[in-house]
């Protein structure tokens, strides 16, 4: 969990200079978790909007770090850390994987950018609240402290719109079907070429 969090940082930190105007990155805030089907732990959950816990409001912040290949498409590295998931808990997930983009933003000021890659993601454990169901998503770790689960078959939607050149918008979307879908808002940066 540190190792994937440290990673990321020295991605972000030491090697986006060198990559220019083919490096690009974003800052969301994750804020709204909507749940597709009844969850077997709504009385758990911290900030339902909703009586039945269908919609919940979490606290984090996304990272997104990406090397453009052309004007199409890359790879991104993104990080979630959010301070109160829906049970008022921290929970992480990391996601490497090939992004690829719907149109390009030279012609239009929107885009629609779909990433595909693993992700891994751990939270406290829920095990240890009162009156937990395990509902066989997440595996607790050996010390009891966190719950894990690995997908291979991860990844994100990210609508951009243009603000001015190299800035922009950006509304992602982490569709955890048939579970959860989780919303963030935010702006992603990405440097101009010859500036």
């Amino acid at each position: 969990m540190k190792t994937a969090t440290l990673i990321f940082f020295f991605f972000f930190g030491f090697a986006a200079p060198v990559l220019s105007q083919h490096f690009s990155f974003g800052f969301q805030v994750i804020g709204l978790s909507c749940h597709l089907k009844k969850s077997n732990n709504r009385q758990l959950f911290k900030g339902k909007i909703t009586h039945n816990g269908r919609v919940v409001v979490n606290g984090g912040v996304l990272l997104t770090a990406r090397y453009h290949v052309d004007s199409r498409w890359g790879v991104q590295v993104s990080q979630a850390l959010v301070a109160r998931d829906c049970s008022g808990r921290f929970l992480g997930m990391s996601h490497v994987g090939v992004f690829g983009k719907m149109n390009d933003l030279r012609d239009s000021p929107n885009s629609v950018d779909v990433s595909f890659g693993p992700m891994f993601f751990y939270r406290q454990n829920w095990a240890l609240l009162p009156g937990y169901v395990n509902d066989g998503l997440f595996k607790i770790s050996d010390n009891r402290q966190w719950m894990t689960k690995f997908v291979w078959y991860g990844g994100m939607v990210s609508w951009r719109h243009r603000l001015t050149e190299g800035r922009y918008f950006q509304l992602d979307m982490l569709p955890g079907i048939p579970e959860i879908i989780s919303i963030g808002p935010g702006m992603s940066f990405q440097r101009v070429a010859g500036r």
